[in-house]
């Protein structure tokens, strides 16, 4: 197991101080990642309850940029505590961070566990009271999950080219999800 442990420099981007290097900068993001495999994790899942977890500031923290790097570092006990959210409840991702920022921490700082979500939902999701590709304020609606919201929705769906296919969630659940059995 990976997250919220101190791993070897052999570790992809570890350091022996127990952070990752993320990217400083990254290049426009193309619209490729594959939401269907949460799709199809959110459609057999059995459980009653979904957690919904915020990246930066609950799970990992990351770090301001400083000489062109960032770091990311994982709360202590990481692995224990997601081993023990997906073995229990349904657990999904919700950032306001953009797609690409959020691909790396979670190939990075929450590997092998992200492969078991059954959403992660980016800055696309959101509601934001301002421009997309600037620092704004957002809202996470909870009302979106219940309504399985998708990108089809959102008026930033085309911001990295076309959206079509990609729902962000399973068309089979829709309605499951409900305030009374979303944890935050």
């Amino acid at each position: 197991e990976y997250a919220g442990q101190k791993q070897s420099n052999k570790q992809e981007g570890w350091s022996p101080d127990g952070y990752v290097r993320l990217s400083a900068n990254s290049a426009r993001w193309k619209d490729s990642w594959n939401l269907t495999d949460y799709e199809a994790n959110e459609r057999e899942t059995t459980h009653k309850q979904l957690i919904v977890l915020d990246l930066n500031g609950t799970v990992l923290h990351r770090a301001s940029k400083n000489k062109g790097v960032r770091k990311g570092y994982p709360r202590p006990h990481l692995g224990e505590f997601l081993r023990f959210a997906l073995d229990n409840f349904a657990v999904m991702v919700w950032s306001s961070a953009q797609p690409a920022t959020i691909e790396e921490m979670l190939r990075k700082l929450l590997h092998p566990y992200y492969t078991e979500f059954v959403r992660v939902w980016d800055r696309r999701f959101c509601e934001l009271n301002g421009r997309y590709f600037e620092k704004s304020p957002s809202i996470k609606d909870l009302q979106r999950i219940c309504d399985g919201f998708g990108l089809d929705k959102s008026p930033f769906r085309n911001v990295y080219g076309s959206s079509e296919g990609r729902l962000g969630m399973s068309a089979e659940k829709r309605g499951h999800w409900t305030i009374d059995n979303i944890i935050l």
